[in-house]
């Protein structure tokens, strides 16, 4: 299963947060300790015990010198060398310099006793469920210890540690739904910082939600994603994507009445154990991305509406920008007015003809096409109606030429056709069928056309190949128009 990670830190198991985070709340600490210590050392509120104070120094120094190293390390971009086991032991010897400075300063009085709730808190930061119990009893045994060291017994004793142990447990159990939110809030600008490269990387709507939905599982406890496509008219198209895999009832999801609200409104819809997104708009229909959830926990429940109703703007996003993209594909290769390929997508194909001619040995023909005295035709009922005969002609011949060749407008009225696998004699064949059909558009006078054929000789390059057949198709027009002519 393919879910979303947070970006980790080079050389390391911990996320950037983490490693902020846990360096807020270390400062923090020290920032108190610190002072408290001098404080408590000057004051003389209870007997300082030298041998504590020493050790409580030491371990400080210890820390603080690995930390120094680990910033010039980062700072000269090595990474890091501390990883979470050594962290682990870090924060768990600076919790015994918690019990040190309350043991060596603080006496009776147990005023250094509320610094335990920052180790607990950065045990809680660094590390993971494991990492944070361990740091809990490491707080606990310390906190035990360091009251007993301490002086004080009996009841009161027991009084102060089971207040205290209950206190810890206490605040992280509050801690936990917060830290929670924020690892979910950290996950949705990774998803949707992912979203955005999957709209830039993938071709298509369909390979982008295949990536997409396995993501999903990494913030939301969903057991099936499943990504139904809606035509205009509102009838079910086709399964777009399904995760982990496809089902045959997959494409009966999406002619629910949840998914046709969801649809129609633009709006999530939960219902039972399965939620209803929309995701944006897919050629001339609409996505309708549908969530099967398995078991919910009490604290998935907390942020799961936000959580879902977050989902929609990465959806829609993701299909308006593959949409955004597909379509400035389409106008960089196809001609606004006739709607067949430009010149640029038919140099590219007959770069490609050509190469695969000389391997193949096959022949390659291509034709220059124009229209018999257009401008005059332009000139007398005006542009539009012009627009409208080159649509009509274009049209007419993309119907009729094979699946294999290539017609693409050159420049006003002049098309060229390309014919793989063709020579001269069946490519003349095909320009003097398409030339009685152009007689068979209705315009509103009779249109003629002339061609030009060259056959590659194997050597020339595209430029003079188009060339030839061009010259051809000049003597065409000098011979009378409404003709085909072909270059030896």
């Amino acid at each position: 299963m393919q879910k979303l990670r947070i970006p980790k830190s080079p050389s390391s198991q911990l996320s950037n947060s983490q490693l902020i985070l846990g360096a807020i709340v270390a400062i923090v600490g020290f920032s108190v300790m610190i002072p408290s210590t001098i404080v408590m050392y000057v004051v003389r509120a209870a007997p300082i015990k030298s041998s504590y104070l020493e050790a409580y120094s030491l371990i400080i120094l210890i820390i603080v010198g690995i930390s120094v190293v680990q910033l010039q390390w980062l700072r000269k971009e090595k990474g890091m060398f501390v990883g979470p086991r050594v962290l682990f032991l870090l924060a768990s010897i600076a919790t015994v310099s918690t019990g040190l400075i309350q043991v060596g300063a603080g006496g009776k009085h147990l005023i250094f006793l509320p610094l335990l709730f920052l180790n607990v808190l950065y045990f809680f930061v660094v590390g993971n469920g494991l990492m944070r119990l361990g740091g809990l009893l490491v707080a606990v045994l310390v906190l035990m210890a360091s009251v007993y060291a301490s002086g004080v017994r009996g009841s009161l004793y027991v009084a102060i540690v089971t207040i205290a142990i209950f206190s810890l447990g206490l605040s992280e159990a509050m801690i936990l739904p917060i830290w929670a939110n924020q690892t979910r809030n950290l996950k949705l600008t990774f998803l949707q910082r992912r979203f955005v490269e999957l709209g830039s990387e993938m071709q298509t709507i369909e390979d982008a939600l295949e990536r997409a939905l396995p993501l999903i599982a990494g913030i939301l406890p969903v057991r099936r994603c499943v990504a139904v496509s809606i035509d205009e008219v509102g009838d079910i198209d086709k399964v777009l994507a399904a995760w982990p895999e496809r089902e045959p009832g997959d494409l009966a999801l999406g002619g629910t009445f949840e998914a046709i609200n969801a649809r129609t409104y633009e709006t999530v819809i939960v219902s039972g154990d399965k939620c209803y997104l929309p995701g944006g708009y897919v050629g001339t229909g609409t996505a309708v991305i549908i969530l099967e959830f398995s078991h919910i926990s009490w604290l998935s429940r907390f942020n799961l509406e936000d959580s879902i109703k977050s989902l929609v703007p990465s959806f829609l996003g993701l299909s308006a920008r593959i949409t955004h993209f597909a379509l400035l594909e389409y106008q960089s290769s196809t001609d606004p007015l006739t709607g067949i390929p430009n010149r640029r997508v038919l140099f590219d194909r007959l770069y490609f003809e050509l190469e695969r001619s000389k391997r193949s040995g096959k022949p390659v023909s291509v034709a220059m096409i124009d229209l018999d005295h257009f401008k005059s035709y332009n000139d007398e009922f005006g542009h539009v109606q012009g627009d409208r005969a080159l649509v009509s002609v274009t049209h007419i011949w993309s119907q009729r030429i094979r699946g294999q060749d290539l017609i693409a407008r050159f420049g006003g009225e002049e098309f060229c056709l390309l014919m793989p696998e063709t020579d001269a004699d069946g490519a003349k064949r095909i320009l003097t069928e398409l030339k009685g059909l152009v007689s068979e558009v209705p315009t509103l006078k009779p249109v003629t056309a002339s061609s030009g054929i060259a056959m590659w000789n194997s050597f020339e390059d595209p430029t003079t190949l188009l060339e030839r057949a061009d010259r051809a198709l000049y003597v065409a027009k000098r011979k009378g128009r409404n003709r085909v002519e072909v270059a030896w």
